[in-house]
């Protein structure tokens, strides 16, 4: 128990996981990576900045078809890279684009209520940001879709992007 809660240390650990994940895609210098300790990084990350005077959101989301179980995260920053706020939940879905669709809509929620102002979202699944750009359904996460096109036309200085998958080799389990 830790405040009042109980504590769900896997859930934890998927947690950090996911934030290890986005962290590495958000390197704001472009480095090798190399073998460290039972896992590999496989490639060269880099952050691209949005406009000056801009925030970007990064956004990623896992799950398990075996379970419909996953977990989605987004991290904000300023033009400078600076960590303004992130974010990380659970969430129960039947696809990976569902999954990464919430997170998009997560994202979009939380530059509102915190009224952030001007916001490009970052996502890598190409298909959904140009479902969302060209307003095509995509039947699985159509209702998510329609939040998000929702939620960015009461957001008018915001944007959505895409970036390339970064590869992360996690450590076996």
């Amino acid at each position: 128990m830790f405040q009042q809660q109980e504590v769900n240390p896997r859930g934890t650990i998927f947690r950090a996981k996911i934030l290890e994940a986005i962290y590495w895609k958000l390197a704001d210098t472009q480095q090798p990576h190399k073998k460290e300790g039972n896992y590999s990084k496989t490639n060269l990350v880099k952050w691209r900045p949005p406009p000056s005077n801009w925030l970007k959101a990064n956004v990623d989301a896992a799950f398990r078809k075996e379970t419909g179980i996953g977990a989605i995260a987004v991290v904000i920053r300023d033009y400078k890279g600076r960590i303004i706020l992130g974010f990380s939940g659970k969430i129960q879905t039947k696809s990976s684009i569902a999954a990464e669709a919430q997170a998009i809509r997560q994202a979009l929620i939380i530059v509102n209520n915190l009224q952030m102002g001007k916001t490009l979202i970052e996502s890598d699944n190409l298909k959904l940001v140009q479902a969302i750009k060209s307003n095509t359904p995509i039947g699985e996460a159509l209702a998510i879709i329609q939040d998000i096109r929702i939620l960015m036309e009461m957001l008018p200085e915001k944007g959505i992007t895409w970036t390339p998958e970064t590869e992360i080799a996690w450590p076996m389990q």
